[in-house]
């Protein structure tokens, strides 16, 4: 135990840059999404069903983009692969915000489920296999911490925050 301690200490920096990016994939996320969706609906004027084909077109179409976005984390670096992610997390978001039609709505969860879910993710773990070849299944599973963290925190930080 005293050796995953000291990791921890030594390797601490690069070790929340995993964890960090596994917790911002929540927000690409459908339980993350979810939170959302009464509202999008209410605001498009959509049913249950024809926002689930959205979210599925999305979904499809960003895990169909992350077949060649996938590959430019092995030619791109790293530290620019994961600040792309972040700024389109930032932009799916305000795209999300301004949706008015299903074209807008589509594009911001593509982006929402490619960056987040999908990007982030991928990056995280790629480099904490790519840094950490002795440890590498510590690194993995530490960075892996951010998934279920954001699942704890989010969604009653979310409701807190929309309530007050």
């Amino acid at each position: 135990m005293r050796a995953y301690f000291a990791f921890l200490a030594s390797e601490a920096r690069w070790l929340l840059f995993g964890l960090l990016l596994t917790f911002t994939s929540s927000l690409g996320q459908t339980f993350f999404i979810s939170l959302f969706s009464q509202e999008i609906r209410g605001e498009l004027g959509l049913g249950h069903a024809e926002f689930a084909n959205y979210y599925a077109f999305g979904t499809i179409f960003g895990s169909v983009v992350l077949f060649w976005t996938g590959r430019l984390v092995d030619q791109v670096p790293l530290h620019l692969m994961a600040g792309f992610t972040l700024v389109g997390l930032a932009v799916a978001g305000m795209l999300l915000a301004s949706a008015h039609g299903p074209f807008v709505l589509i594009l911001a969860i593509l982006m929402l489920r490619l960056c987040g879910q999908g990007m982030s993710t991928h990056i995280a773990i790629t480099c904490m296999a790519r840094w950490f070849a002795r440890n590498r299944g510590k690194a993995i599973s530490i960075a892996s911490l951010g998934m279920p963290l954001g699942e704890a925190i989010l969604p009653p930080l979310v409701v807190t925050l929309l309530a007050g």
